[in-house]
């Protein structure tokens, strides 16, 4: 059952591309969407995967594992199905050394490796809780828990995640949420390589790229795969996105509704990597070069929290929508949301 919010998150997704524009999302309870992914009757669209993350032993094995997925969803593409990986949170415990060179940046404690405590359903909410210890990607136990909500909301899914740090360390970077194995929007090929990635480029305007297609890596300081990041306030004047399918006629919103109003960056990475060069189907790997691995673009938010050890530390809410239309309305989502 962990990472059960992928529930919420990935049958919008689906359902959005197989209705005409103009329709609303299909009506999914919390509740119904848990029966779904543990009954015969989900399987078809929404399954539990018994596979489980393999211990890494170095920064870059722990990051591919990012695309080894505990839940999944997928739908029907050239007559097979794709899998969603999806991750719900990531975050950091600096190790730190004698000189600060020698401080090991990327302990990594990572949401999908550890053991799910509890599970409290209500009619609109879910609340999963990770009891201590965590532990980071070689296993090692460290004395901290987490708790994430994921509420159904008038507006969308709203994400929240907290972590009690009863360690010596502070806590770095914070990844959340995860969203991994986005491949686009649509059941064609052309929908979902046309699928826009959108974000606001000033206060009236928004720019767009086809990152379905072709994939800039933006970084060469990636984990693993090539990425792009958007500094808030630096690089983008708000912190949300959309992807678009145009075609379609829908989006999906996903936006950091943070009271605190903090400094964050927007991550999109490209799992597991793009070819050399750019072919006539763009630059993502083909089916035979995959030799049967997921691959998709892993989209999230990066705090910087530097948070003191032995405190507690609240992640912003995040909150995901599905509607109608272009980024027009995502940027009214985002001021609805930021005046709440």
């Amino acid at each position: 059952m962990r990472l059960t919010w992928i529930l919420l998150l990935a049958t919008p997704l689906l359902i959005g591309a197989d209705q005409t524009p103009g329709r609303g999302p299909l009506q999914l309870s919390l509740k119904r969407a848990v029966e779904m992914a543990t009954s015969p009757e989900g399987n078809a669209k929404i399954q539990l995967s018994g596979e489980s993350l393999k211990q890494a032993q170095s920064r870059s094995a722990q990051s591919r594992a990012a695309l080894l997925p505990d839940l999944s969803a997928a739908w029907n593409m050239q007559n097979r199905t794709t899998n969603l990986a999806a991750m719900g949170f990531k975050f950091t415990l600096p190790i730190p050394g004698k000189e600060p060179w020698q401080t090991i940046e990327a302990n990594y404690v990572i949401g999908s490796q550890q053991k799910l405590a509890s599970i409290k359903t209500e009619p609109n909410k879910i609340t999963l809780r990770w009891g201590k210890p965590l532990v980071n990607y070689l296993g090692e136990k460290y004395d901290a828990s987490a708790t994430q909500t994921i509420e159904l909301t008038p507006d969308g899914v709203l994400m929240n995640l907290r972590v009690d740090n009863r360690t010596r360390y502070q806590i770095g970077e914070m990844f959340f949420p995860m969203l991994g194995g986005v491949t686009g929007i649509g059941k064609t090929i052309r929908q979902l390589k046309t699928t826009q990635f959108v974000k606001p480029a000033s206060a009236d305007s928004a720019s767009s790229s086809e990152i379905f297609k072709v994939f800039a890596n933006g970084t060469s300081w990636g984990d693993v795969g090539p990425e792009q990041v958007y500094t808030y306030p630096k690089d983008i004047p708000e912190p949300w996105m959309e992807f678009y399918a145009p075609k379609l006629g829908r989006s999906v919103y996903f936006g950091s509704h943070d009271p605190a109003d903090r400094e964050k960056v927007l991550r999109l990475e490209m799992k597991p990597g793009i070819s050399a060069t750019t072919r006539e189907d763009g630059n993502w790997p083909r089916p035979e070069e995959l030799r049967g691995e997921p691959a998709g673009v892993v989209v999230s938010f990066v705090h910087f929290a530097n948070s003191p050890a032995e405190k507690a530390y609240d992640a912003a809410p995040v909150l995901v929508a599905f509607h109608d239309g272009d980024w027009h309305e995502g940027r009214r989502i985002y001021h609805e949301g930021k005046g709440k």
